[in-house]
Parts: structure tokens; sequence; C-alpha cells
């Protein structure tokens, strides 16, 4: 009876570190170079708001989108692989922490919410931007360049300059919670 009992005991011990095991899988095979990814996408964003802040005062806007148009595409393919894995994670039948990253990483990237504070704050015609989500991949040079006549520069690079801090902010804001989405998932894979 004893020995029947040790041998429940060590089958459980046996699946809880099987169970660990794949735990540690899914997240040093795809949530950690995932997440190396979008720190390099992150970085990226950042050096491209501060370049852009920097070239406000010195570049007409219709140069400075053809800038930003250029900038936009050195990672275009990083981020839409990200964006894939993302999303297939998220649509897995992977446990909560797994899943909250998923979406937290998917979040990252809408301005959803940066692109319905800056319409409202600059009083932008909203038929003037397209209506589908914006996307830092995507929309971001819209998002910055909307209700701008790229001929007159009167007052544009204060109210550009405002907006690039906006989504800057909100850019910082997603990370945030990105990072902590990140721990947690990181903590869970080390818990059987």
């Amino acid at each position: 009876m004893v020995e029947l009992i040790l041998k429940v005991i060590d089958r459980l011990i046996d699946l809880l570190e099987r169970g660990k095991k794949a735990k540690r899988a899914i997240f040093s095979d795809h949530i950690e170079p995932l997440f190396s990814d979008l720190a390099l996408i992150h970085a990226d964003y950042i050096a491209a708001m501060t370049e852009i802040s920097e070239q406000v005062q010195s570049l007409s806007l219709r140069d400075l989108k053809v800038e930003m148009e250029k900038r936009r595409q050195t990672l275009a393919p990083l981020r839409a692989k990200v964006t894939a894995l993302t999303h297939a994670i998220h649509d897995c039948d992977f446990d909560e922490p797994i899943r909250r990253f998923a979406v937290a990483a998917i979040g990252y990237f809408d301005l959803t919410t940066a692109e319905e504070k800056i319409l409202a704050q600059h009083q932008i015609d909203p038929r003037g931007v397209p209506a589908s989500a914006f996307t830092l991949s995507s929309s971001l040079l819209d998002l910055l360049m909307s209700d701008f006549d790229e001929d007159s520069a009167e007052s544009t690079p204060r109210e550009l300059l405002s907006r690039i801090d906006q989504i800057r902010v909100g850019i910082a804001d997603r990370w945030s919670v990105l990072t902590v989405a990140y721990a947690q998932v990181r903590l869970y894979s080390l818990v059987p």
C-alpha cells in the first residue's frame, strides 16, 4: 500500500516537472524571442520620435513625411512577424498569463486611444483620417500628419511636437503594460 502511494506521488511529481518544462519551453521558444523583438521595435519607436522631434523645425512637412516613410520601412517586416505571432499566441489555448502577454503585445501596437485623444484635442475632422484603427506599424505617419497642409507650416511645428509628445507618452504607457505582462509570464514559467 505504501509502495502504491509512493508511485502515485512520484507520478504527480513527474507530471508537475513535465508541466514546468513545457511552460519553460513556451517561454524560451516563443515569449522570450518575441519580447526581444518587441524591445527592438520599441527602441526604434523611441529613436524615431526623437529624430522626428529634432527634424520638425528644419524640414518641411513634405520632407518630414518622406523621412518618416523611409524610417517606417526599416522594421516593417519585424513588426509584421511580431504582430502575426502575438495574434497566433492569443488565439491558442494557452494559460492566462501567456494570453495576457499576447493581449499586451497586441495592445502595444494599437493607437486607437491615442488617435481619439489627438483628434479631440486638436479638433481634427475625423472624416479626413483613415477609419481603420491606428497602429504604430502602419498609421503613425497618418496620425502625426493628419489635418496639416504640407504647403503651409506657420504653427505646424509646435502642434506637431505636441502630437509627437502625446504619442511618445502612449508608447511609454503601452510598453509599461507589456513589460509587466512579460514579467508575469516569466514568473509563471518558473512555477510548477
